[in-house]
Formats: C-alpha cells, sequence, structure tokens
C-alpha cells in the first residue's frame, strides 16, 4: 500500500514498516496551534488536520495522507516543541522521574 506520511519523525516511520507500509516522506509545512491542557485533545485534532490539508495541498490527492500530533502535558500545561538544547533539557528535567 503506497501512502503519504505528513512527518519526517522516524517512529512514525519505523510503525508504518512495522506493518509493512513504506511511506513516502513529505513533511507537512504547518504553523501547529497551541492551547492550555484542557484543550490539549483539540490541539492534537487541530494540528494533524492541518498537517494532513498542507501535505494533500502540495502533493495532490492520489494517495492517502497520515498525519499525526504529538502533546506532553505535564502538570496542566502542554509543552511544546523545545526551541534549543537549553529548552530541551529543561522539559527533560521537568519530566524526568515522573509517569508520563
Amino acid at each position: 500500500m503506497k501512502v503519504i506520511l505528513a512527518s519526517a519523525s522516524p517512529r512514525r516511520q519505523a510503525l508504518l514498516q512495522q506493518i509493512g507500509i513504506t511511506p513516502l516522506i513529505c513533511p507537512a509545512d504547518f504553523a501547529e496551534g497551541s492551547g492550555n491542557a484542557s484543550q490539549a485533545q483539540e490541539v492534537a485534532l487541530y494540528n494533524a488536520a492541518g498537517k494532513c490539508a498542507a501535505v494533500a495541498a502540495k502533493m495532490g490527492d492520489e494517495l492517502p495522507v497520515i498525519a499525526a500530533d504529538t502533546i506532553v502535558v505535564i502538570d496542566n500545561v502542554i509543552l511544546g516543541k523545545p526551541q534549543d538544547a537549553a529548552a530541551a533539557k529543561a522539559m527533560l528535567q521537568r519530566l524526568s522521574g515522573r509517569t508520563h
């Protein structure tokens, strides 16, 4: 089965390959939305749909597009993508030793 993966994530590629799908990789050019922890599900759905639409607009509709979004919530705060190494370190320290 041929599909387009709207992500450059090696983990998402590996998950598809585990079920016998080698996707065409096309990372989405989409500005992700944000919100508070009570909106985490809505934010994830918004981001996944936006990524899917952006890739479909670029690649056409001949192949299905798979898009997803992952959101980490801790202490009722959505943790976004770290902007630099210092922010990544701070995020990992915040998550360290906790169930998440």
